[in-house]
């Protein structure tokens, strides 16, 4: 008789059994956000629940349990945000002979959270995924990365996200167009995201909860199954902050992020190793909230261009691919960034670059990066609106409100470089 199984870890606090979901609830979800579940031999089924197939002598008398655990990846920021659990209808008795499997041996499910944003996209769905992989396989997860399954109201699933927006225009009133373009915006910039991220970090592309609801409608009983299933990602996002006793405050180190980063560098460029001695600056370009006005990027490229004597090269993410993105990113020495996480594309550059961070967002995710070494000008004095871009903005701030701080700070940013590529054609600071 085939059977499903579990196994889980974390929450070692609550004193329960902390390797089984067979409780009482109230044990069971008190810490799920530390808690990560594998599930053997599970199946979708053409209602969307997900079937438990149970021995004689477990889940008795139950007919469906939570998993105790979060598939948000979100995190908190350390605020209480309740959890989306995972969910199981209990079937005692034996798999069908019959059930079709899908042909991964591991899938990782994980609720994205704000997906159009590249930071939350890495930080909150494809990292936790990852971190989960790693928990229960070890090393081999480096090799062999699960494929990943999107749950939810996907706002990752261009398809489905174009009929929300479809919807949408038709409930809403007001200017349908600026609704019609923040849509198109979206779809265009997830479906980036999706279709080169995804594939750089899994060799696949994703699943989504809702198609295989539908394939499973298609099967002579209604069943999907999959060899195993990986869920509860929610305390693993770098967002993640516990409250201790005496309401002190912790991150969890972010352990793996630098491996993250290399094995989505390799899968996205193959043919990219470290360069020698990375050429030129890069100046990332970011519109709205938290950036410098529009015309302040030229001035500050030309500060750096003429204080260190190396070329900057500005990137306007919205205009090219991700590999184009990565393939001028892999070549900077050092890079100027305003902090959020359009930031994170500079985790991307070679190993010992230069960053400088315009704000104070982030910090424990670059304190936790070995690759790259990042420095912080936080702009100073009032800020204004942030025309053109967002004229309902007054977050963004001029190329003075930071130069002060890149004056002094440069000449650290240079002796790094040089320490880390002696041949590489910085000027001493003017």
């Amino acid at each position: 008789m085939v059977t499903s199984s579990h196994r889980c870890m974390g929450a070692w606090s609550t004193g329960a059994d902390i390797g089984s979901v067979d409780m009482p609830r109230d044990t069971l979800t008190q810490a799920a956000p530390e808690r990560h579940c594998s599930f053997r031999r599970v199946c979708t089924s053409s209602t969307g629940d997900w079937v438990y197939f149970a021995k004689s002598d477990e889940f008795m008398d139950r007919k469906s349990f939570p998993a105790g655990v979060d598939i948000w990846a979100r995190g908190g920021f350390g605020r209480h945000l309740a959890v989306q659990d995972q969910m199981f209808t209990v079937q005692h008795g034996s798999i069908p002979q019959n059930a079709t499997f899908l042909p991964d041996a591991v899938v990782v499910k994980v609720r994205p959270f704000a997906p159009s944003n590249l930071g939350h996209f890495l930080g909150n769905s494809l990292y936790p995924a990852f971190h989960l992989a790693w928990r229960f396989l070890g090393a081999s997860a480096l090799l062999n990365t699960p494929r990943i399954l999107f749950d939810g109201l996907n706002q990752t699933n261009p398809e489905q996200m174009a009929q929300r927006c479809a919807r949408w225009g038709h409930r809403r009133s007001g200017n349908k167009g600026s609704l019609r373009d923040a849509c198109d915006k979206h779809i265009r910039t997830v479906s980036k995201f999706v279709t080169e991220l995804v594939p750089a970090l899994t060799g696949k592309h994703p699943y989504w909860e809702e198609s295989l609801r539908r394939r499973a409608q298609r099967e002579a009983n209604g069943l999907l199954c999959v060899k195993e299933l990986l869920v509860g990602t929610g305390g693993l996002s770098w967002s993640a902050l516990f409250t201790l006793a005496g309401g002190v405050q912790r991150r969890p180190p972010l352990t793996l992020w630098p491996d993250f980063v290399e094995k989505i560098s390799r899968g996205l460029l193959p043919d990219s190793g470290t360069p020698n001695a990375p050429g030129n600056a890069m100046l990332l370009v970011k519109y709205g909230r938290r950036a410098p006005l529009l015309s302040a990027y030229n001035v500050l490229a030309q500060f750096v261009e003429t204080r260190s004597g190396v070329q900057v090269t500005p990137l306007e993410p919205s205009q090219l691919t991700l590999k184009q993105q990565f393939r001028v990113v892999s070549r900077a020495s050092f890079s100027i960034t305003p902090d959020g996480g359009a930031s994170f594309l500079c985790a991307f550059m070679p190993e010992g670059a230069a960053l400088v961070v315009l704000g104070e967002l982030e910090k424990w995710v670059w304190a936790n990066d070995r690759r790259v070494r990042a420095f912080y000008c936080t702009p100073r004095g009032p800020r204004v609106a942030c025309l053109p871009a967002s004229p309902e903005n007054d977050d963004c701030y001029t190329a003075e409100a930071v130069m002060p701080c890149l004056i002094d700070m440069l000449p650290r940013v240079l002796h790094h470089v040089r320490h880390t590529w002696p041949t590489v054609g910085v000027a001493q600071v003017r």
